[in-house]
């Protein structure tokens, strides 16, 4: 409800406040002030006219600002070119300001979402058009009883409880839906922060860094500021040496000396011994001092100082930012870019390709154990001339049963006389010599060829080296599976790991309350 109208530059008003009572204000006065000015300023904040001509000549925007009884403030404000719109909300975060201001631009005649639910002063839809029941028109003082009944009914069917409720579930889901999609953007960019953040955590080591630096900076000051003392000390250093080189020349001379003889005045004498005593105490003292001392560099050329010493603690601050800077930059540097995500929505369409995979790898796998089983197929050798081959020892066979029959009837004769001539005779034992041996051998040819099956029925080998070539790629494939099979399997371990970081951050089901873990989340489908 509208408790407080704001016009500023509107028609005929330049600067109105209207504080509303409760229940019924009503607005008088004569004609030409501005009452339907009031009026069309409100229609104007609820439809956002085109019209421009409502702007009050001389100003350069024209502004409306509605108080709302919870507290909010809608400001619309019209240009020559544009409308805008703004939202006031009441801040408790207590940073001094006492509104939170969001703007809505280049809306051309449309009103914002938010606005119309905030006024919630919007057209009643009905069959036969949108009818205006919150703000009337002045040449339309009576409402629906110059209408026809059939738009009469559909207004008052359009506004029953019942539409009312079906379009405030409507406006619940919807809203619903949007608090959804804002709390899922809202995790994703908290984990896009989580993320910036970690990137920026070794530069928690500057500190140790940086105090290091102080420490070192300390200690060269203090180096510094001792270089004079020590330039002094190195001054009486010297002096001590030369009166050393002094006393011990002395004292070479004194021991080359005989003792005195021994006088009655010996106050003088004893004197002198207890200053050689001393002297020659303050030579070891020297001499030690010398030792110490003499492993030190000598001392640099002392110069002008004063402006050497300004330069140095300009110098010292800028080396001092210089390495600040240096060390978070290297320690940035070194940080790795943060991986890109993958979509968690597509996890579960992952883990199905994964499933189906395993499936036809185990398949694969089976069918590559019964194929290994298998022997390799004989070499097939040329058969062409076997026939020939066949029907010459078939020839053979009978020429050797007939030299079987021959030699059973010459067996029991009688050897023949001699004779003059044996040429022939030898010839022809010669070929019956040849012919036994072609006996034995077709013999030999024949128990062999007994032994042996019958040839088998040559088949055509295409279709065998067509399954070979088929099984070989088949085990290519398999491999290639495989490979697919473990980086899907190392994938989906580490989507699990990231899973089950992200539910040990969250610890319970926002929707639910039940804890969540992984086994729950993405075994038992959570939700």
């Amino acid at each position: 409800m509208i408790r407080t109208i704001h016009i500023q530059n509107y028609m005929a008003h330049q600067d109105t406040r209207i504080e509303l009572a409760p229940g019924v204000t009503v607005i008088t006065g004569p004609n030409n002030v501005g009452k339907s000015a009031v009026v069309e300023a409100i229609r104007a904040a609820v439809n956002n006219p085109s019209p421009k001509n409502v702007i009050r000549h001389g100003a350069k925007q024209a502004v409306v600002s509605l108080e709302l009884d919870s507290g909010e403030i809608i400001e619309w404000r019209r240009t020559e070119k544009t409308a805008a719109y703004a939202i006031l909300t009441p801040n408790n975060d207590g940073d001094g300001s006492p509104y939170h201001r969001e703007e809505y631009y280049k809306l051309g005649r449309d009103v914002p979402e938010d606005v119309s639910s905030l006024l919630r002063l919007g057209m009643v839809e009905t069959e036969s058009g949108s009818i205006d029941i919150h703000i009337g028109n002045q040449r339309q003082p009576i409402f629906l009883l110059d209408q026809t009944g059939s738009q009469a009914a559909a207004f008052f069917a359009a506004s029953t409880e019942a539409d009312y409720l079906v379009k405030m579930r409507q406006a619940l889901k919807t809203r619903t839906d949007l608090i959804k999609r804002e709390h899922k953007q809202h995790l994703q960019g908290k984990k896009l922060a989580e993320q910036e953040l970690a990137r920026y955590e070794p530069l928690d080591d500057v500190k140790a860094v940086l105090k290091t630096a102080e420490s070192d900076y300390l200690a060269i000051q203090a180096a510094q500021q001792a270089i004079p003392l020590l330039a002094a000390m190195l001054g009486k250093l010297q002096a001590s040496q030369a009166q050393q080189r002094r006393q011990t020349a002395r004292a070479a001379a004194l021991h080359e000396l005989e003792s005195p003889p021994s006088l009655e005045a010996v106050r003088e004498l004893e004197r002198l011994q207890q200053q050689l005593h001393h002297t020659a105490a303050r030579l070891q003292q020297s001499r030690l001092a010398s030792r110490r001392l003499g492993r030190l560099t000598p001392l640099p050329t002392l110069q002008e100082t004063k402006a050497l010493a300004a330069c140095l603690e300009q110098g010292k601050a800028v080396q001092h930012r210089l390495s600040g800077s240096r060390v978070v930059q290297a320690a940035v540097a070194d940080l790795a870019a943060p991986p890109s995500l993958e979509p968690v929505a597509d996890l579960q369409e992952v883990s199905t390709t994964l499933a189906a995979t395993r499936q036809r790898l185990g398949r694969d796998q089976s069918r590559a154990v019964l194929l290994a089983a298998i022997t390799a197929p004989p070499e097939v050798a040329d058969v062409s001339q076997l026939p020939t081959l066949i029907a010459r020892l078939r020839e053979c066979r009978q020429q050797t049963v007939a030299a079987q029959k021959r030699g059973t009837i010459l067996a029991p004769l009688s050897l023949p006389p001699d004779l003059a001539d044996l040429a022939g005779l030898e010839q022809a034992a010669a070929q019956i010599a040849l012919l036994q041996g072609r006996m034995q051998q077709q013999s030999r040819v024949q128990d062999t060829l007994t032994g042996l099956p019958e040839a088998p029925v040559l088949l055509p080998v295409a279709e065998l080296e067509a399954t070979l070539a088929a099984l070989r790629r088949a085990a290519a494939a398999l491999k290639q599976r495989q490979r697919q099979a473990e980086a899907l399997a190392a994938a989906l371990e580490e989507k699990r790991q990231d899973i089950a970081a992200f539910l040990g951050e969250t610890g319970v089901c926002p929707l639910c309350g039940s804890p969540l873990d992984v086994v729950h989340f993405l075994d038992d489908v959570h939700g």
